[in-house]
C-alpha cells in the first residue's frame, strides 16, 4: 500500500515543481498555498489508510510517512522562501501541512459544519493580503 502511495507521492512532488516553475502561471505565495492545500486534500483518502497503520503500531509505515512529510516540508518551504521573506517558510509549511490534515479529517467525515472551500477562500485571502502590503 505504502509503495502504490509513495508513487503517487512522487508524481504529486514532481507536479508541484512543475507548477512552481512555469512562467505562465500565477504561482504567488497565496498561490501556492492554495495549491499544496487542495492537492492534499484530493489525496486525503489514500494516506488515511497509512495514518491508521502508522498510529496502529506499523513502524516502518510511520518512518516512511515522517520522511516523506519531511520531503514535502523542505520543498514547500523553499518555494515559499523564493515567493517571500516576511514570514519563516518552515513554520508556514508546517501550518499549511497540519491544516490540510485537519481539513482531510472534516473532508473524511463530512462535517457539515465545515465548509472546506471557504475555509481555503478565506485563508488564501488573508495570505494575499498580506503579500500586498509587504
Amino acid at each position: 500500500l505504502f509503495d502504490i502511495m509513495d508513487k503517487y507521492l512522487q508524481e504529486q512532488w514532481q507536479n508541484l515543481i512543475d507548477w512552481t516553475e512555469d512562467e505562465n502561471k500565477d504561482t504567488s505565495l497565496h498561490r501556492l498555498v492554495r495549491y499544496v492545500v487542495e492537492r492534499n486534500i484530493a489525496t486525503a483518502q489514500m494516506r488515511i489508510h497509512l495514518f491508521y497503520s502508522a498510529i496502529g503500531g506499523n513502524e516502518e509505515i510511520r518512518i516512511r510517512l515522517i520522511k516523506r512529510y519531511s520531503e514535502f516540508q523542505e520543498l514547500i518551504a523553499k518555494k515559499i522562501s523564493e515567493r517571500t521573506s516576511a514570514m519563516s517558510a518552515e513554520f508556514l509549511t508546517w501550518l499549511i501541512l497540519m491544516t490540510s490534515d485537519g481539513l482531510n479529517i472534516q473532508n473524511l467525515l463530512a462535517n457539515p459544519d465545515m465548509d472546506i472551500e471557504n475555509f481555503i477562500q478565506t485563508g488564501t485571502s488573508l495570505i494575499e493580503k498580506m503579500e500586498n502590503e509587504n
